[in-house]
């Protein structure tokens, strides 16, 4: 099972950022740390969702289970989203019937399997037999979400977008936690 993670860090360099930090305690900070850095893998998340599904060309809802939050805490103040899972199976690819066989979108393009056949009993899955005989058959698959991941440019854009989003997210939940109840501790 492949896995690919995405890992953002950052830094409170912004003068004003840093002295609204400087007025909270520390417990009250690391939860607003904590706050904006789960906000922040959420929305990697749903990026990472977005970007994989244009480059293969797969619906949404196998994603959902390929993807994985680890949350940060305010004693713990690491997150982390993965991508995981074997191959994803070819139904998923938006595959079509063919005179002979069966065609997916496999990266951007049609690839043709034309010995293969579909099973309707067992989910609408694709098959195809290993030898000659009926028996056995063998379920076809597609990339996986790690392997799909593992290229560098949509790694380099998910983080782009994390360390972006997690310093928004930084600044407005220390401005949150200043205010405190209701927004009365904002001068």
């Amino acid at each position: 099972m492949s896995q690919r993670l995405v890992e953002l860090k950052a830094k409170i360099e912004d003068r004003e950022v840093r002295e609204m930090a400087e007025r909270l305690s520390e417990k009250r900070l690391n939860q607003a740390f904590a706050t904006a850095i789960n906000s922040t893998l959420t929305t990697v998340r749903v990026q990472a969702t977005k970007m994989v599904r244009k480059q293969v060309s797969i619906e949404a809802k196998y994603l959902k289970r390929s993807f994985r939050i680890v949350k940060a805490k305010a004693d713990n103040l690491s997150g982390v989203v993965v991508g995981f899972g074997a191959g994803l199976p070819l139904k998923a690819f938006k595959p079509r019937k063919r005179r002979k066989g069966f065609s997916a979108k496999l990266w951007g393009e049609r690839k043709v399997f034309k010995t293969a056949f579909e099973v309707q009993k067992i989910g609408n899955h694709i098959f195809i037999r290993k030898g000659k005989d009926r028996l056995p058959i063998k379920k076809l698959y597609g990339p996986g979400v790690g392997h799909i991941l593992s290229q560098k440019s949509l790694m380099n854009e998910l983080q782009s977008v994390g360390q972006e989003k997690l310093l928004t997210n930084t600044t407005r939940q220390i401005d949150r936690a200043i205010a405190g109840p209701k927004g009365k501790g904002r001068t």
